[in-house]
């Protein structure tokens, strides 16, 4: 009996073992994938406030550049909101002038000069044609 407790300790001491490190290795595929999900949320949400960004305001080029490396800088998802909120008031406040294009020029009238009413014409050439006109 004791020699039969002593094995069944020891398979049972075994299973722990097994167990254990496969609640170690779960533990790092957690952590590892925990870490990729914050990688991924932080990457869109500088997309996102960079999108809305470029949305609100018309910007050169070079304004489109210093956004993307202002946001790029930012380490956190909190950074990003501040850079986000920095970037936008500083956006509202510069006056930017938009210049008159040419679709917005009054042009010459699209409208036909003469209506060309070929179902008239016809319409008139069978009454004459039935003794009507």
């Amino acid at each position: 009996d004791e020699e039969e407790q002593h094995e069944t300790k020891e398979v049972k001491d075994d299973e722990k073992e097994v167990y254990e490190s496969r609640l170690k290795e779960a533990y790092a595929v957690i952590q590892f994938l925990r870490s990729k999900i914050n990688e991924v949320n932080l990457l869109n949400s500088k997309l996102l406030f960079s999108n809305k960004i470029f949305k609100k305001h018309s910007l050169s080029e070079s304004q489109k550049i210093t956004v993307i490396e202002n946001f790029d800088r930012a380490s956190s998802l909190r950074e990003v909101k501040l850079v986000y909120a920095t970037l936008s008031e500083a956006l509202k406040t510069a006056k930017i002038r938009i210049k008159e294009s040419f679709a917005s020029k009054p042009i010459a009238s699209t409208k036909p000069k003469a209506i060309i009413n070929e179902a008239n014409d016809m319409a008139d050439r069978l009454r004459k044609l039935a003794g009507l006109k």
